[in-house]
């Protein structure tokens, strides 16, 4: 783990005189938010003088005027955003290991997030940023924010758009050799359970028995399910069982876990917005800069709080 003394040499000889040329960029966007506050009440202004006229056709004017605003200010933004993660993270992410990759535009794949088999209801939109990848000691990992989601329409043919998962997918080797499929789903989760008994009869659920294990706390707060009975007491040993348990308050959130094709699949359903730089006030700062530390860091949190580069069973 990197400490501060080193990160503050780091951030005072590289980082500082980057971040200072990004903040003009930064304080063009911020008052192009002004400009976006002030359209939208002249638009609103305008538009209730309108309709009060009787010219309901012409209320779209400044309606348009108010979306025409809006996505251009979004797009400032997120051309912001991209320029700063490849200028300012990027070497941050280097800094912290030189052999993980960070591309902020891109995300773990829609084939991955399936394979997990961790949220059964099909997405209609898969979107996510952030992806990292990288080593931790013995362990490989890699991991992104996702946003996935199902659509609706109503008898009128409205849409309607529902959020399936959104928060950070977090996939790792695990250190102990299976060939089964074990699925860890919180039991407060609905969807998930929901889900599973809709498709009960499905191919997928039909090769899945429910595990009862000897610990009532880890049962209190997760439901397993395997295709191998003896495989999942294997692979959910007590001390991984308590880890689980930790992490999920450490968290507190939904966790997700599932062990198939060799890897721990972990969804953790988080409003986060990884390494994502201030609008309205200075990133020019070495505590923003630290944050982004801790943010990383948290990927190998993971990995040691749930013990994964521990290898005692052959597994190198």
């Amino acid at each position: 783990m990197i400490d501060q003394p080193s990160f503050r040499r780091f951030y005072d000889s590289e980082l500082q005189p980057l971040l200072a040329q990004t903040e003009t960029e930064r304080k063009s966007v911020q008052q192009f938010s002004y400009v976006l506050y002030g359209g939208i009440a002249v638009a609103v202004i305008i538009a209730l003088a309108i309709l009060a006229g009787g010219e309901h056709l012409f209320v779209i004017i400044p309606i348009c005027l108010a979306g025409l605003l809006g996505w251009a200010y979004s797009e400032k933004k997120k051309k912001f955003s991209g320029h700063f993660k490849q200028t300012i993270i990027t070497r941050i992410v280097k800094f912290i290991n030189p052999a993980c990759v960070y591309e902020p535009g891109s995300c773990i794949a829609a084939e991955e997030y399936e394979n997990s088999s961790l949220y059964r209801r099909k997405h209609d939109r898969f979107n996510g940023e952030d992806y990292v990848a990288g080593m931790h000691d013995k362990t490989r990992f890699y991991c992104s924010e996702l946003h996935t989601e199902y659509k609706t329409s109503d008898s009128k043919g409205h849409t309607s758009w529902h959020t399936i998962f959104k928060g950070l997918f977090f996939v790792a080797d695990f250190n102990k050799h299976f060939s089964g499929r074990t699925y860890v789903w919180d039991n407060g989760n609905a969807e998930v359970s929901t889900t599973m008994v809709g498709r009960w009869f499905s191919s997928f659920s039909q090769e899945l028995e429910r595990v009862n294990l000897e610990s009532p706390e880890f049962e209190h707060e997760f439901d397993v399910y395997s295709t191998d009975q003896v495989e999942s007491r294997y692979l959910l040993s007590p001390s991984l069982m308590v880890r689980m348990v930790e992490l999920k308050k450490r968290m507190n959130c939904e966790l997700q876990f599932s062990f198939v094709a060799t890897k721990l699949y972990m969804g953790f359903p988080l409003d986060i917005n990884l390494f994502e730089p201030g609008i309205h006030s200075s990133n020019e700062n070495f505590e923003t800069a630290w944050k982004y530390v801790t943010q990383f860091n948290l990927f190998f949190d993971i990995i040691d709080e749930l013990n994964l580069n521990t290898r005692i069973w052959t597994k190198q």
